[in-house]
């Protein structure tokens, strides 16, 4: 069984979704406030991987969609 994550990296909120194997709704999701005071963007992110992280079985893969120039400018988004 393959468990897959997608995050989605905007402006205003960051949203992670966890599938497994080939299904098309998510078995769960978070969504968070991408600018929180403290808190660098991201670090945001790491805890949102470790809180979407499935219990059993492996995660095959993870996508990451995120803005292009105006995020890379505000050092939101590390390559």
């Amino acid at each position: 069984m393959g468990n897959y994550i997608y995050l989605d990296i905007g402006g205003t909120n960051i949203r992670a979704a966890l599938f497994i194997n080939d299904e098309i709704q998510p078995v769960k999701q978070i969504n968070i406030k991408t600018q929180s005071e403290g808190q660098k963007a991201e670090d945001q992110i790491l805890d949102l991987i470790k809180n979407i992280w499935p219990q059993k079985g492996i995660v095959k893969a993870i996508a990451v969609a995120a803005l292009g120039y105006g995020m890379l400018i505000q050092k939101m988004v590390l390559f």
